[in-house]
């Protein structure tokens, strides 16, 4: 099983409070710019419908939606608003739904892998279980 490390056993405080600083207009940012990625590989394949430009944009929309998935992790941590109520409806609107997953449950089941990692209560135990 793991070590138990505690942030603050590699970290200095001011490190950790940079790295815990909730960025709002930056996730904003990347938000609004996932989703005119989108809307923009749509647009190609719809005004220039081929193979190359389906292609293409199959493989945009593919990253964008791993990009979206990313984003919810965030959410769950409540790390991608200050504001725990926007945090909350942006991670689930415009992250969670539209990749059909659900922040509501997995937050509780994510956040209890975070708390038992590698131990016997790790709800993702099975899943790192197959390797060294």
């Amino acid at each position: 099983m793991a070590k138990d490390y505690k942030p603050s056993d590699l970290l200095s405080k001011i490190q950790l409070n940079e790295i815990r600083r909730k960025r709002d207009w930056i996730n904003v940012f990347f938000l609004f710019l996932n989703w005119v990625q989108i809307a923009g590989a749509i647009a190609l394949f719809f005004f220039f419908p081929n193979l190359l430009t389906f292609l293409l944009s199959v493989v945009i929309i593919g990253s964008r939606q791993f990009a979206l998935a990313v984003l919810a992790h965030e959410g769950a941590h409540n790390l991608l608003f200050a504001n725990d109520k926007i945090n909350d409806l942006a991670s689930q609107w415009f992250c969670a739904f539209p990749i059909f997953s659900d922040n509501r449950p997995y937050r509780p089941y994510h956040l209890a892998h975070h708390r038992f990692t590698e131990k016997e209560n790790d709800p993702d135990l099975s899943l790192s279980a197959p390797f060294p």
